[in-house]
């Protein structure tokens, strides 16, 4: 199906005149400012997971040119350990969410020549970014991340790191696109790029962005963007792109979000949680941590810290079982799955919050007995 065109194609949006030229598009938020995300325009599509699978192709087709070397297109992908991007055959290679938590092989099905052209790297570890850089630097078309991590459990990126990842995705002229299909307009109205102050070529949207409804985007550079057809080479096309319903969904909730104060309610409601769960831990020893950003959160049982996938893996997820099946009977829906997030929402009140603390208290009280 894709992303393709909604509303504002390409060649629709070219700036009119000379002094406008390289704007950034007319594409702006429900309050009227002009969209953090959206840097040209953005194709809609109604695949929640699709948009990084034209993101890719987009980038496969972008010819670029690094000091003391002629054109050449590069063909292999970055993604991290435990990041989940959709059902694209290339990205399912160590991939999160459901398939960590099933225990899947890395990519049945998949023709080994996928597999082989995605280069999988330790996410909040430069180094090994660096690493395979260095072994295939001209070959890399582009990275592609979870901003903060949801489909390994939320896992923030340590200071520095995303950082780290732009310059050295810049220094080998490869594109760096941020999946923000769970962090954008969840996290901040502009998404996990508007927390931390950094700006990928290209992003992709999704869930939040329909309202409850199918609905996906991907944007990013102008020059990036003309390579969709019918500007460039790049095919995009979808039977329900653009759904009215969908889209008329999505506005509404935009609207809601832009109101003062939005985030900053999510963010207490957000702590408050964080701040009990601790609390419980510690007064019934009960060995774990708490991994939070905004109104995303998830609690890892036997471990310290969880940095990476490969901290979530070592997590006891048979407690963690034990921990979901207790809530449940208290009355408390928790994601069933330890490599999944908890979002805390603005339908959500603090006497909601209250009532998850006391039956996370209960379970540990009886947890600890056992």
């Amino acid at each position: 199906m894709g992303t393709p065109h909604f509303g504002t194609r390409a060649s629709e949006n070219r700036p009119a005149n000379k002094k406008n030229r390289g704007a950034g598009n007319n594409l702006r938020c429900a309050n009227g400012r002009r969209s953090r995300v959206g840097r040209t325009c953005l194709p809609f599509g109604t695949l929640y997971r699709n948009g990084p699978i034209g993101e890719l192709r987009n980038r496969g087709d972008h010819e670029r040119r690094a000091p003391g070397q002629s054109l050449y297109q590069a063909n292999k992908i970055i993604k991290f350990d435990g990041c989940y991007h959709g059902h694209a055959d290339g990205l399912l290679v160590k991939a999160g969410s459901g398939i960590a938590a099933l225990g899947l092989p890395d990519s049945p099905g998949v023709p080994p020549g996928f597999a082989r052209e995605t280069l999988v790297a330790r996410f909040n570890d430069p180094a090994s970014l660096e690493g395979l850089f260095d072994r295939h630097g001209k070959n890399i078309a582009a990275v592609i991340v979870e901003p903060v991590c949801g489909n390994m459990g939320v896992i923030p990126p340590a200071p520095g790191f995303l950082d780290a990842m732009r310059k050295v995705a810049h220094a080998y002229g490869a594109l760096l696109i941020y999946d923000e299909v769970i962090t954008g307009f969840r996290v901040a109205l502009g998404g996990a790029q508007q927390l931390y102050k950094l700006q990928p070529d290209l992003t992709c949207l999704g869930k939040i962005l329909g309202g409850g409804l199918p609905l996906a985007a991907f944007g990013g550079r102008r020059e990036i963007m003309n390579l969709l057809a019918p500007e460039g080479p790049v095919y995009q096309a979808g039977t329900l792109s653009g759904n009215p319903l969908a889209v008329a969904a999505g506005l509404a909730v935009l609207r809601l979000l832009s109101r003062r104060g939005t985030y900053s309610a999510l963010e207490d409601l957000g702590r408050k949680m964080e701040e009990g769960y601790r609390a419980v831990l510690r007064q019934y020893g009960i060995h774990g941590t708490v991994n939070r950003v905004g109104s995303m959160m998830t609690v890892f049982f036997g471990v310290d810290r969880v940095q990476s996938a490969a901290d979530a893996r070592r997590g006891d997820c048979a407690q963690f079982a034990r921990y979901f099946h207790g809530m449940l009977r208290r009355g408390v829906y928790w994601p069933p799955s330890q490599f999944e997030a908890a979002f805390v929402s603005l339908s959500h009140l603090e006497k909601d919050i209250a009532k998850t603390l006391q039956a996370f208290s209960a379970w540990a009280r009886e947890e600890r007995r056992r």
